[in-house]
């Protein structure tokens, strides 16, 4: 399987400075590639897309990663708090949509 990082989450991944947090990221990424089908699959606009849930000192963290599965690729999109998380998504998503017509 071919794997790779949107420029979001490398930038999300660069502005983590907590060593336990950078280490659950880093977890959370190997069991998405190990199962990618595992993650909840989301509806409406937000369709598509597949989240990991991880929690750290009581904070509920996601990764939002899209898999095709007929090409058997991963890309990872971002990873936030689930408090700002969503409202992030929904804005990459729509500028995603309008870069594509």
């Amino acid at each position: 399987m071919e794997y790779r990082f949107w420029p979001s989450f490398q930038k999300d991944l660069k502005k983590i400075r907590q060593k336990n947090l950078k280490e659950k990221v880093i977890e959370g990424i190997e069991a998405v590639k190990r199962d990618p089908l595992s993650g909840d699959g989301k509806a409406g606009d937000l369709a598509g897309f597949s989240t990991y849930e991880f929690h750290v000192a009581g904070v509920s963290y996601r990764i939002r990663y899209v898999y095709y599965e007929e090409f058997d690729e991963l890309v990872f999109i971002l990873v936030d708090s689930r408090e700002s998380f969503y409202s992030r998504s929904r804005r990459l998503f729509a500028s995603v949509k309008r870069l594509m017509g």
